[in-house]
């Protein structure tokens, strides 16, 4: 019984150097960012910082799970290494494959294919181009509008001014 007295802290900070936690809140208005977790044994435990991966910057949800390290089995030198979404792998991702991905299930995945957005319906916004080069061919499967002088105008169904005839070139859309 003496032995086991004597090396309990020992094992107690054992227990702390890598562990699992469920993310309850985050604070990401300082640097790091702090989370607040609960441990699988039901401790709650608040300001565990979160060190991001350098260029890669994101806000956990509540309920996301995390893995703590804390040196030296400190609670003090605790910190989240990483936290999941907790989306799961359905089957789609080959070996080599790589992704972003929230917990709404949306995603742009790198794969042998090729890279593929997966939108859940929702619009993908580019901002602040000063251009957008493509090349190659594009396909699209939905109307195609662009803006001339603030005024969309349909590709597929647009008027042109001075039409003329044969292979002679024609004037600007026609705004409706």
């Amino acid at each position: 019984m003496t032995g086991n007295r004597g090396t309990a802290p020992l094992v107690d900070r054992m227990r702390l150097v890598v562990r699992t936690a469920r993310v309850t809140m985050i604070d990401d208005s300082v640097s790091p960012p702090v989370l607040q977790i609960v441990t699988p044994n039901g401790e709650t435990e608040n300001g565990i910082r979160y060190w991001q991966p350098y260029g890669i910057r994101s806000r956990a949800v509540a309920g996301s799970q995390t893995v703590l390290n804390s040196f030296g089995g400190f609670r003090r030198n605790t910190m989240a290494s990483l936290v999941t979404s907790g989306v799961a792998d359905n089957g789609e991702f080959a070996d080599g494959d790589v992704a972003l991905i929230d917990y709404r299930g949306l995603r742009i995945r790198l794969a042998a294919a090729g890279i593929i957005f997966y939108c859940n319906g929702l619009p993908v916004t580019m901002t602040d181009l000063s251009k957008l080069r493509v090349e190659g061919a594009i396909e699209a499967t939905g109307e195609i509008t662009a803006n001339v002088d603030s005024a969309p105008i349909a590709l597929s169904t647009h008027l042109t001014s001075d039409v003329a005839a044969g292979s002679d070139t024609s004037g600007p859309p026609v705004a409706p």
